[in-house]
């Protein structure tokens, strides 16, 4: 996989698989893991086949493994829920079926158990990777490029 160019995380074209991450605040954990399959199902349509407790990096997590349909395509599908100190993270892993071969279950399992958590990087640095620079524009006090 590659960084995906749209969304925070991993991307494989030719397989047509990804993985989305996303942070929530740390509060949500507690909901999130303790929610019933049955609410995976109901929101996202997603058929829950097998739930695990893990602790990658030390921090509490749930792995919930299933499959889910979209547009007519079958999709293996994992939704690792984590509870770090000071966020929640939601790492949601999909493949097609037809690319399973290629991302076989203890593959993707072993990925997720391998999740790290690190602190925020300071502001400065932050700001240094964003793909434009602000500063002071001629004449107006503001400046892009």
């Amino acid at each position: 996989m590659r960084l995906a160019t749209g969304f925070s995380g991993f991307q494989d074209d030719a397989a047509e698989a990804s993985i989305l991450i996303a942070s929530l605040p740390a509060e949500a954990y507690a909901e999130l893991s303790a929610a019933d399959d049955a609410r995976f199902e109901q929101a996202q349509g997603i058929r829950i086949e097998r739930r695990r407790a893990l602790q990658p990096g030390g921090v509490p997590a749930v792995l919930l493994s299933g499959a889910q349909t979209v547009q007519g395509v079958e999709y293996r599908k994992w939704i690792l829920i984590a509870g770090a100190a000071a966020l929640t993270a939601l790492v949601t892993v999909q493949v097609p079926v037809a690319a399973a071969a290629k991302y076989p279950d203890a593959v993707v399992e072993a990925a997720l158990a391998s999740v790290a958590f690190r602190a925020a990087p300071p502001t400065g640095d932050a700001l240094a990777a964003l793909p434009f620079v602000v500063g002071t524009w001629p004449g107006s006090g503001c400046r892009a490029s």
